[in-house]
């Protein structure tokens, strides 16, 4: 049974977030504002939940197209001291990508696994 993410809405529940999530893997903070139809301080606060909990890993876009004051004036390093959208908020295209904990290693050391192949 496939669920169509394009057109059906749901409640916004930490439940509903995550499947969402899981099922497109990555998606911009506004998709799910928009997806949801609820306040941006909302998602922010369920995002917050899974991000506390290692289940979700935010991926800030530091670029002009990513603004939503219109100010312009966020370069390469983020945004600046006047930036209208406090460091705290997410930005509207700031992207959050569901983390599957099963899909990682537990013991991965990259460093020790290159050291002893490469003596």
């Amino acid at each position: 049974m496939s669920t169509d993410l394009s057109t059906h809405r749901q409640p916004l529940t930490p439940s509903s977030l995550k499947a969402y999530l899981q099922a497109r893997g990555t998606a911009p903070f506004a998709d799910l504002v928009n997806r949801f139809d609820a306040p941006p301080e909302a998602v922010s606060a369920i995002l917050t939940f899974w991000q506390d909990r290692g289940r979700v890993r935010a991926v800030p876009l530091d670029s002009n197209a990513a603004c939503t004051s219109g100010c312009g004036d966020c370069g390469p390093g983020g945004r600046d001291a006047h930036c209208a959208v406090p460091d705290d908020q997410p930005r509207q295209y700031d992207l959050y990508t569901w983390i599957d904990p099963e899909a990682m290693p537990l013991d991965l050391d990259a460093l020790a696994i290159h050291q002893q192949t490469h003596g």
